[in-house]
């Protein structure tokens, strides 16, 4: 079961302002075509838009999306049990927008009735003001609309009512507050896990960047779609700075299908993530995380993309337990997936006949990969070569593994 509550008032200068049904910068589900944030027009609103407009979208929209995405993730690890006969199943995704606290404790109390398994609390106020009560004392704001101002709500209240097993997600300003409210009231072995967007003093500077406001959520409900975003944001891709939106509407397909470019990614990115968290966790800390829970598992891999991502701004992301995040954003393999989503997009433009091919001395110069071998990958046409280049590492790495060392070289997971 996954509770989204999302805040779309307040400017993060203190003020509170009411804003349009438009919300505050949206939540983004895997594609979107534009919002209007604060009355202002944006052509980029979410970090996952393959196709930007200026159409405004209705919160209605947001959230179908976001309970579209939740619905996959559950459904594809058997969260969703099968509804008794004669009796309508249970919705997984409960959206709460702009809630008081009586109705936000009212849905967290009944949702922990429907179930004993794992429930995930989504909080996003991107825009929240930074005030003591989030940055001073770590309590949840509720914009309320008729007052025109900020309710606030003690984390503790709301754990009480919600309890263990739970993942929280905290996208907003201050998250780090937040995590660390909820790590110093909670036992060490309690079954909570929290990530956060930004540190404890942090606040979010999409507004000032001209940047969607949703990079976290984006990561963590479609990190392919996020991660070519965010090339295209930061110009670290060839590929991407010359054609952003016509390479990113070219992956198509859904990530379970390993059959369609999404899906071919969606495994690349995977391997990629579960081979940064087994060298960088502690074995148990990743048998929990990774292999115990499949929707934690996912979540948890999308989160380490996020927080590279994030540090990327100058934030740094947040979590409980406490992650390793500073040696999961600098990990080698990302490197990796930087190159094979440079190729893998050059053979899609190929295939789909798009304008040529523009010079990567950025790739070249950042991965040390040829431009040549590139080309040579493109135009060979097939899938992406990236686990039979794993394979051929691995099988020389075991055949020139000094013996002295083969005890400790495969301990990790």
């Amino acid at each position: 079961q996954a509770i989204v509550v999302l805040c779309a008032g307040a400017e993060a200068g203190g003020s509170s302002s009411s804003t349009s049904s438009g919300g505050s910068g949206g939540l983004s589900g895997g594609g979107g075509r534009g919002v209007v944030a604060g009355g202002v027009e944006e052509k980029w609103c979410g970090w996952a838009d393959a196709n930007p407009s200026t159409r405004a979208k209705l919160v209605e929209e947001e959230f179908a999306r976001t309970h579209k995405e939740y619905c996959r993730l559950f459904q594809h690890y058997g969260a969703i049990p099968r509804p008794e006969r004669g009796k309508t199943p249970v919705a997984p995704c409960r959206a709460c927008y702009d809630p008081v606290q009586d109705h936000l404790m009212t849905v967290v109390s009944a949702t922990r009735r429907l179930t004993k398994e794992r429930i995930i609390l989504h909080y996003m106020h991107h825009k929240a003001p930074s005030i003591p009560a989030l940055r001073d004392e770590g309590r949840l704001l509720l914009y309320c609309q008729d007052s025109n101002e900020h309710q606030s709500v003690s984390l503790a209240s709301l754990h009480d009512t919600l309890r263990a097993p739970a993942l929280y997600l905290f996208d907003c300003p201050h998250a780090g507050r937040l995590v660390q409210s909820l790590d110093s009231m909670l036992p060490a072995g309690e079954d909570i896990v929290a990530f956060g967007t930004c540190g404890e003093l942090e606040v979010l500077p999409w507004a000032q960047l001209g940047l969607p406001s949703d990079l976290l959520t984006a990561c963590l409900m479609s990190p392919v779609r996020a991660a070519l975003g965010f090339y295209r944001a930061r110009g670290a891709s060839g590929v991407l700075r010359e054609v952003a939106e016509a390479a990113a509407r070219l992956v198509t397909g859904k990530p379970q299908d390993k059959s369609t470019p999404l899906g071919e990614l969606t495994s690349v990115f995977t391997a990629v993530t579960d081979g940064v968290a087994w060298s960088c966790f502690p074995p148990r800390e990743f048998q929990r995380l990774f292999r115990e829970d499949g929707t934690l598992a996912e979540l948890c891999r999308n989160f380490l993309l996020a927080a590279r991502a994030l540090a990327a701004f100058g934030l740094k992301a947040s979590s409980r337990p406490a992650l390793p995040l500073a040696q999961t954003c600098r990990h080698q393999l990302w490197e990796v997936w930087d190159s094979n989503l440079e190729v893998f997009l050059l053979r899609l433009r190929q295939q789909q006949s798009l304008p040529p091919a523009p010079s990567v001395p950025l790739l070249q110069q950042s991965l040390g990969v040829a431009p040549a071998a590139i080309a040579a990958a493109a135009a060979a046409g097939r899938g992406s070569p990236f686990f039979e280049e794993q394979m051929l590492a691995f099988s020389i790495w075991l055949r020139f593994l000094p013996c002295s060392g083969a005890d400790g070289g495969l301990g990790g997971g």
